[in-house]
C-alpha cells in the first residue's frame, strides 16, 4: 500500500475498497491488500511472475535496511507508517515522463495529468509510450493541462521515440555522473 501511493507511480489508482487498478506490463491488474499481503488479481496467465518480481524488486532484502532505520531515533518512526515500500523497478519512459509531469506539482494534480494523457492516447489507463507522445503536438499536451511541461513531455518523447535504446545505453553507462548528465539532457529533466 505504501509503495503504490507514495507518489512513485501514478499508473495505480486507488479503489473505494482500498484495492488499487491499474496496469502492470501491460496487463489490467487490481492489487488487494490482505493478511498483511497484497496480491494481484487478473486475467489467468497474462501477468508473468517474473514481471511482478521485477516492478516490485521482489528479489531485494530489506531486511538490512530496516536494521538500519530501527537503529537511528530519527528515523525509526518511519517504519511504523513505511514498512514495506519498496523502491518500484518502473518503465524508464514512464518514469521520466512522470518526473517531466512531477515540475513544481503535488500528487493529486500529477495523478489527474497522468490520467488525461494516458485516457487520451491510449483510451485506457495504461500511459502512452514516447511514440505515441511524439505523434501528437504540444498544443494537444497543453490542451490535457500540462502547462509549460508540455513541451518538454513532447520534445523528450520525440527525442526517445527517435531513439528507442537510449535509456537501455543509459542503464548501461557505469559512470554514474555521464549517466546522469545524459539524463539530464532531456528536455524537462536537466
Amino acid at each position: 500500500e505504501a509503495t503504490l501511493d507514495c507518489g512513485q507511480t501514478f499508473s495505480f489508482k486507488r479503489n473505494d475498497d482500498r484495492s488499487f487498478s491499474g496496469y502492470l506490463s501491460g496487463v489490467p491488474v487490481r492489487w488487494v491488500h490482505a493478511d498483511g499481503l497484497l496480491r494481484g488479481v487478473c486475467a489467468p496467465g497474462r501477468l508473468r511472475p517474473e514481471a511482478v518480481r521485477d516492478y516490485f524488486d521482489l528479489g531485494f532484502d530489506l531486511g538490512p535496511v530496516y536494521r538500519l532505520l530501527e537503529a537511528d531515533d530519527c528515523l525509526r518512526p518511519s517504519l511504523k507508517v513505511y514498512r514495506g515500500l519498496r523502491l518500484l523497478r518502473q518503465d524508464p519512459w514512464e518514469a521520466t515522463a512522470c518526473f517531466i509531469l512531477s515540475s513544481n506539482n503535488n500528487i493529486k494534480r500529477i495523478q489527474h495529468m497522468w490520467r488525461r494523457v494516458a485516457e487520451r492516447f491510449t483510451g485506457e489507463g495504461r500511459f502512452p509510450s514516447a511514440a505515441q507522445l511524439a505523434e501528437s503536438s504540444e498544443a494537444e499536451l497543453r490542451g490535457l493541462g500540462l502547462g509549460y511541461r508540455a513541451p518538454f513531455l513532447y520534445r523528450s518523447a520525440r527525442r526517445i521515440a527517435e531513439n528507442p535504446e537510449w535509456f537501455a545505453r543509459v542503464g548501461q553507462e557505469p559512470d554514474y555522473a555521464l549517466a546522469k548528465e545524459t539524463l539530464q539532457e532531456l528536455d524537462g529533466v536537466g
